[in-house]
């Protein structure tokens, strides 16, 4: 009896769960998310990253932002601000935002679009979706 035990013990161990996720299958690329847009900002302005398409949401699923230099980065809806003052980064910070459970939905229509308030480089990625949903 206690061979089977074992045996059967040892065989469940090696097989592995049945219901475990494989994080093999998603590594590397977000579960959502279709498009990723590159960010890379050396200049004190506004800067689209997501351009606006006509009756299209954007929804955005991860974002990943550095500062190189202290930089005050504020997050926008096509115009509107998204994140109040915004992010106040020291030089050499960043910020990176998993929203896969609640992803950040522009207005249909609108870009999203990064405000910097200084020409030190603020560099990242954004992992999106857009669509007429």
């Amino acid at each position: 009896m206690r061979r089977l035990l074992w045996a059967v013990t040892a065989a469940l161990l090696l097989a592995g769960p049945a219901w475990a996720w494989d994080e093999r299958e998603t590594r590397g690329k977000p579960p959502y998310a279709e498009s990723r847009a590159e960010i890379n900002v050396s200049s004190a302005t506004d800067t689209t990253v997501i351009s606006a398409t006509s009756g299209q949401t954007v929804r955005i699923y991860r974002l990943v932002l550095w500062a190189a230099a202290a930089d005050t980065v504020i997050l926008k809806d096509g115009s509107t601000t998204i994140n109040g003052a915004g992010f106040n980064f020291a030089a050499q910070q960043g910020v990176h935002l998993d929203m896969y459970w609640r992803p950040l939905t522009m207005t249909a229509g609108n870009a999203f679009v990064i405000t910097t308030s200084t020409t030190g480089p603020l560099t990242g990625w954004v992992e999106y979706t857009k669509s007429t949903q």
